[in-house]
């Protein structure tokens, strides 16, 4: 569900009478994240089909799933049945962590796999409709192999800068068990941007907590 405040702090009754809900399907889900179409007002809650306990990332939980979700409502908070025909749409592979909405698109970042070995970053791209976006990556999906390291690749944030480039942080685990931060930048076909330091990406050696990005893509973070 979903559910709109108002400048003052109050459920806003406007919002599908307070809060917006798609009862689709029964099982549990953990939300990622809520985006808000600007050019539309359109709601977009991506999230994960629960899969149980998710692996540890030192001391960041890493949510499991069982695929990933994404429900759209209008900006009156009613279910938008022509997004996946019912206001829902599923990918059986992968994990959402953080997502952007413009334009009828809605790019998510998270990874795939589903244990600290096999997962891999992972930004994956939905058109308009709902249909995975056929003209980005694989499919509407873009493993970023190569930046796995040995384990825990996953993307953790992301945005979409003034260019209409996505720039990404994640992290994962070394071959030598130590913890990476990665900053990868993608063209919007989803191919590494190559002039973006070595081949699309940099790397330094250290786990950072709550990475953000602000909206000129410039990547913000804190070393411990």
């Amino acid at each position: 569900f979903a559910v709109r405040l108002t400048e003052n702090g109050s459920i806003d009754p406007s919002f599908a009478s307070g809060v917006a809900v798609n009862s689709l399907d029964a099982a549990a889900f953990h939300v990622a994240r809520v985006t808000v179409d600007a050019a539309n007002g359109n709601v977009v809650v991506v999230g994960n089909k629960s899969g149980g306990g998710g692996p540890i990332a030192g001391s960041e939980p890493v949510p499991s799933s069982a695929g990933i979700a994404l429900f759209r409502f209008g900006p009156s908070g009613l279910v938008d049945t022509s997004f996946g025909g019912k206001g829902a749409v599923f990918h059986g592979d992968g994990a959402a962590l953080d997502a952007y909405t413009a334009n009828g698109v809605t790019i998510v970042g998270g990874y795939t796999g589903n244990n600290v070995p096999s997962m891999k970053p992972a930004v994956f791209r939905w058109s308009a409709s709902g249909a995975p976006d056929s003209g980005f990556g694989s499919g509407g999906r873009l493993v970023l192999a190569g930046i796995e390291g040995a384990g825990l690749g996953r993307i953790r944030r992301l945005t979409v800068d003034g260019m209409g480039r996505i720039v990404a942080i994640g992290g994962y685990h070394s071959t030598q068990g130590s913890a990476v931060t990665f900053i990868t930048r993608l063209d919007n076909a989803g191919r590494l941007d190559p002039s973006y330091g070595a081949n699309g990406s940099s790397s330094f050696n250290v786990q950072t907590p709550e990475p953000e990005i602000d909206p000129q893509g410039n990547a913000l973070f804190r070393a411990p």
